[in-house]
């Protein structure tokens, strides 16, 4: 018998509650808990809401509540999905819970040891209407982005119409 976790693609908070969701990633892992489950494995399915960034500022701006309000609401309505479709989460969690916190700490921890972190400097944009950065994520490397990494953040690739440069 074999120890299993599985984890699929967590929703961004502010994601439309479609089916495509679903069919994208949770069923197809639910599917494979459950086969997993019948042949005898020990399986722990684990998901969450992924509750940070600006998709979630953003999202609350725009119903008028504070973060941790909308995101409390948005949870419930991914939680209650899930158990409608009867998906066979054994945890359903919060990216902003504070055990997901130290367990992020704590990984982090150990990849800093291992020296497998290291800070960069990146330009990014602020926005004129609101007090966070928004951030577009590009495949092209900027010239100013960490071309080390795909998928390096690039803030040339927001409208300037909504931002300014910092």
């Amino acid at each position: 018998m074999a120890r299993i976790l599985i984890t699929s693609a967590i929703p961004y908070i502010n994601g439309i509650k479609h089916l495509g969701n679903l069919v994208g990633s949770q069923l197809p892992a639910d599917l494979f808990a459950r086969y997993m489950r019948g042949r005898g494995h020990e399986v722990m399915f684990i998901c969450a809401t992924d509750e940070h960034g600006t998709p979630a500022e953003l999202a609350a701006a725009k119903a008028g509540k504070p973060v941790a309000e909308y995101c409390a609401e948005m949870h419930e309505v991914q939680a209650e999905i899930a158990r409608g479709f009867r998906l066979s989460f054994d945890h359903f969690g919060r990216s902003s819970s504070p055990r997901n916190h130290r367990l992020t700490q704590h990984f982090a921890g150990k990849l800093a040891e291992a020296g497998l972190i290291r800070e960069v400097s990146e330009k990014q944009i602020l926005s004129t209407t609101a007090a966070f950065c928004l951030i577009a994520i590009s495949r092209a490397p900027a010239p100013t982005a960490d071309t080390t990494r795909p998928g390096a953040i690039n803030a040339t690739t927001a409208p300037s119409s909504w931002t300014r440069p910092i």
